[in-house]
């Protein structure tokens, strides 16, 4: 699935198992035969999957970088320190940030991207439901201030999306149903087609993966459909923050 912005588009891929196969997206989006890459990485997630991510990316012999869980990492205190490690390990113009955890981690290493050398490609991984069906979309980044949540950001589209229903094994469940949530919140905005379908298909709950992968498909469709015709957030885009503002209060 493609997803159209004002500076061009950028596809998503959705399949399981497929982060294995990074390498692949990487060479299409280099200009570089051998482009420096750098990961900014969910510790926990890194914890769980260090071998799937290093085997993945070795051929690049990457910067890894991992930040702790939880919305302390979307702050100025926790990226600025990143942006040395940039510098010192010789990133360029050419190189890429990969993003790889929920929320949290694509909004910060997003903001990265989009400020380091005023702005590198960035590869959005996604590895929570809501993650998946939400914020890897659509390109908003940026991290937090004392005062108030995103109030420090830019809109700044992925160069490409991989979502790997694979990460799902290990959500814990009140992230999974923080997911589900999302799925049940875009089939609200989008009509009673989406809404009942996940209302009355108990094998989602299991985070099933050839379920959850028609479900997570479905909730893109309808994010797509607000991004692509609200890119800025100046009108109809502003409806995906259903349940979020209070949420966030």
């Amino acid at each position: 699935m493609k997803i159209q912005t004002s500076q061009g588009s950028y596809n998503i891929q959705l399949e399981t198992d497929c982060f294995k196969n990074i390498s692949t997206t990487i060479n299409s989006l280099s200009n570089n035969s051998s482009p420096k890459i750098a990961v900014i990485v969910d510790q926990n997630v890194y914890n769980i999957y260090k071998k799937l991510i290093e085997d993945s990316l070795a051929a690049f012999n990457p910067l890894i970088v991992c930040l702790p869980q939880g919305e302390s990492s979307k702050s100025y205190e926790a990226i600025y320190p990143i942006y040395g490690k940039l510098i010192e390990n010789e990133l360029d113009r050419h190189s890429i940030i990969i993003g790889i955890g929920g929320g949290v981690i694509g909004d910060a290493a997003g903001f990265i991207a989009s400020t380091f050398l005023r702005g590198v490609k960035f590869i959005q991984v996604p590895t929570t439901l809501l993650a998946m069906v939400d914020s890897s979309i659509g390109g908003k980044v940026g991290i937090n201030h004392e005062l108030g949540k995103n109030l420090i950001g830019s809109f700044y589209p992925p160069s490409a999306v991989i979502i790997d229903p694979l990460f799902l094994k290990t959500l814990a469940p009140r992230e999974a149903n923080s997911g589900l949530a999302e799925c049940l919140k875009h089939g609200i905005l989008s009509g009673e087609g989406l809404f009942n379908k996940v209302l009355s298909n108990p094998q989602i709950l299991k985070l099933d993966n050839n379920q959850i992968t028609i479900f997570i498909n479905d909730s893109i469709k309808v994010k797509k459909q607000f991004v692509e015709e609200d890119e800025k957030e100046t009108g109809k885009r502003a409806y995906l923050n259903l349940g979020h503002t209070f949420a966030h209060a």
